[in-house]
């Protein structure tokens, strides 16, 4: 699956001052990021350790404009309005998870001279950048045996992954205190770049209130819900 950011630049028309007339521009600056290797497909509701997306320009002469902002569940784009005056930049981009890890990044140049300016900025993993899929699973407990389901986790970066899943919660405290709820078949496991590995998670019986079942990552954790209707 390739994870495409689109970072938008819309330049703001105003006039200034007699005598101080500076140009300003309107474009657009397209980030993208594919995985190091194809990897294998995504299908259904996903989570990931993405969080957030930071763009810095640096004009030749100036200060620096710094934009930022947070990824909803599955963003794949995010918006910024700037005012740019003409001249040369150097564009910065930074994906980060909630942790602050640098997870993707990237720089470019370009002459901002005219509206209409575009700019294609490749940004490449830096760590390990972890998937999880889907983020909800509900599963189905027949009477006197043992209820399935099975949770894909997927490396999106480079190196190796490394990833534990923890069960914490005050809801799974409270109706998995006596007799457990579920089992993971692993609880903690690796993924090289660009593969997936699978988890199969053993319901052992029916439980009132949906678990959060939290995957843990050095560069982001991330949670997966799992129900028993």
């Amino acid at each position: 699956m390739r994870v495409r950011v689109l970072v938008v630049l819309l330049g703001v028309a105003c006039k200034p001052p007699l005598g101080t007339e500076v140009h300003h521009h309107r474009g657009q600056i397209v980030l993208s990021a594919a995985a190091p290797q194809t990897p294998t497909g995504v299908t259904g509701p996903y989570v990931s350790v993405l969080d957030s997306v930071g763009l810095t320009m640096t004009p030749a002469s100036g200060s620096q404009i710094v934009l930022g902002r947070h990824l909803s569940r599955r963003d794949t784009t995010a918006s910024f309005s700037v005012d740019l005056q003409e001249g040369t930049y150097q564009f910065d981009a930074r994906v980060l998870s909630a942790k602050r890890a640098v997870l993707y990044a990237g720089t470019g140049n370009s002459v901002v001279d005219r509206d209409g300016f575009s700019v294609d900025l490749s940004v490449a993993p830096q760590t390990p950048v972890m998937l999880v899929a889907p983020d909800t699973s509900h599963v189905v407990v027949p009477t006197g045996s043992l209820g399935q389901t099975t949770l894909v986790v997927h490396n999106r970066g480079i190196g190796v992954l490394r990833f534990s899943i923890y069960d914490t919660s005050q809801v799974s405290r409270t109706q998995c205190a006596s007799v457990a709820c579920f089992r993971p078949s692993r609880l903690a496991d690796t993924v090289i770049a660009g593969a997936s590995v699978a988890v199969r998670i053993d319901a052992i019986r029916k439980f009132a209130t949906a678990i959060p079942l939290t995957f843990s990552s050095a560069s982001g954790d991330v949670e997966v819900v799992i129900h028993t209707p």
